[in-house]
């Protein structure tokens, strides 16, 4: 009998699931994303409404944040190629951890001052692109090639469930005890986190791969080189930048549409958040299958045009604001993770096994060269023209990245990110048990 499609992803999920230290990685960073949705409600939320600032000095705090994580990106891959990456996560984990416990203590004793929460954003901002650097290395290390797009699928899965639970969680506990207070959720997460990464064998943090000094490819210039050189990497490198541009616009000042615009609540904006964060299960479930039958061209076009799109859903009119907010969030969270799946695993399959660290900090340094901008260019725009035009215009910037994916579509209709590239590169026997 013939296999179904949820049969196959299914068991294919299950594999993956088997090996030992890829299980390790996906629990902590589960419970690690989890945390990590309180904290994107709740440290803008301070300065909405505890710090009480305007559009530009929100639209700073997401700045500041993507602005060092862009900076820890010019050495996070020749790190993660050249160290263990379990001490790297760890560390990182607990340099993120103690920067919440330090926003929760400001506020128990007093306010937040408005210099803290953007220390806060840009710690945290660091020491993120060093650990999603190390996790990428790690990844093609513990899953041989043909279970990566489950193991892609599941991590995205993750980040889905946690954008459900998340932001009614970050909702409840932001209307019940303040931002401040909130974050207290993500620091104890990234404690968990640390757990799980310390419990990684040598077999994917200190075997192959791994060199006395750093394999060339991996300082700044020279790992953007190699991504510009290789042209699957190059498009959705530019795809991502591009449609970062565009959603970062909106995304800096949207907190503060939906509180001043709109009118809602802490609870009802975390609601609207968490009723579209389950597409993003069904988003990145749906991306090994797509991917199959458009090809990787026409599913990664597919998921950046009708990404951008979803924020012009915010004006359908006659409809009740925190139900457009729940569409939008739903086709944008469905979008997101089946990109996101595509060009993971598609960046695994085409390169070596001794420059996952670098081609993984090659692609994040450029697509996130335009956050810090989009978010800044969203603030200035709307002191200048108004919360509402700065939307139309992100989705708008965000819709055109896809022409980015052209040389994808044109390349192969048929090819699937699992059998993408190269196939039989060396990996380390994985544990399985």
């Amino acid at each position: 009998m013939r296999e179904t499609t949820v049969q196959i992803l299914e068991a294919g999920q299950r594999r993956a699931l088997r090996v030992r230290d890829f299980r390790r990685l996906w629990a902590g960073a589960s419970v690690s994303l989890l945390g990590t949705q309180v904290t994107v409600l709740a440290l803008p939320t301070v300065f909405v409404l505890s710090i009480h600032g305007g559009p530009l000095e929100v639209s700073l705090v997401n700045a500041i944040q993507y602005a060092a994580m862009l900076l820890g990106l010019g050495w996070a891959g020749r790190v993660a190629d050249r160290l263990d990456p379990r001490t790297i996560m760890v560390g990182c984990d607990s340099v993120r951890a103690t920067a919440l416990v330090a926003i929760l203590v400001m506020s128990t004793l007093a306010r937040p001052q408005g210099w803290a929460v953007l220390l806060v954003a840009a710690v945290i901002g660091a020491a993120s692109a060093f650990n999603d650097t190390a996790v990428a290395v790690v990844v093609p290390r513990a899953l041989v090639a043909d279970l990566r797009i489950y193991g892609n699928t599941l991590y995205a899965q993750s980040q889905y469930v946690a954008f459900s639970l998340g932001p009614p969680l970050a909702g409840l506990l932001v209307g019940l005890f303040g931002g401040g207070r909130a974050v207290a959720i993500d620091a104890g997460s990234y404690v968990v986190s640390a757990f799980f990464a310390s419990r990684l064998s040598r077999a994917v943090t200190g075997g192959e791969g791994r060199s006395n000094s750093a394999p060339a490819g991996s300082s700044r210039a020279s790992a953007a080189r190699m991504v510009w050189g290789t042209k699957a990497l190059r498009s959705v490198a530019l795809a991502s930048a591009t449609g970062n541009l565009g959603h970062q616009m909106v995304q800096g000042v949207y907190l503060l549409f939906l509180y001043r615009s709109y009118g809602l609540s802490p609870e009802l904006v975390g609601l609207g958040f968490g009723v579209g964060g389950v597409a993003g299960i069904f988003g990145a479930r749906s991306a090994g299958p797509l991917a199959r039958r458009l090809g990787n061209g026409w599913a990664l076009m597919l998921a950046t045009v009708s990404g951008g799109g979803s924020w012009l859903l915010l004006f359908v009119p006659g409809v009740p604001h925190v139900v457009v907010v729940g569409l939008a969030a739903t086709l944008i969270s469905f979008c997101m993770p089946l990109f996101g799946v595509v060009q993971a695993t598609l960046r695994q399959a085409v390169t070596p096994a001794e420059r996952q660290g670098a081609a993984a900090a090659g692609v994040g340094f450029i697509s996130l060269c335009t956050v810090p901008v989009g978010f800044l260019l969203g603030g200035l725009l709307a002191q200048g023209a108004g919360l509402t035009t700065t939307l139309i215009t992100g989705a708008g910037v965000a819709m055109l990245s896809g022409l980015w994916c052209l040389p994808l579509v044109r390349e192969s209709s048929t090819t699937t990110p699992k059998t993408h590239g190269v196939s039989d590169l060396p990996v380390p026997a994985p544990a399985i048990d």
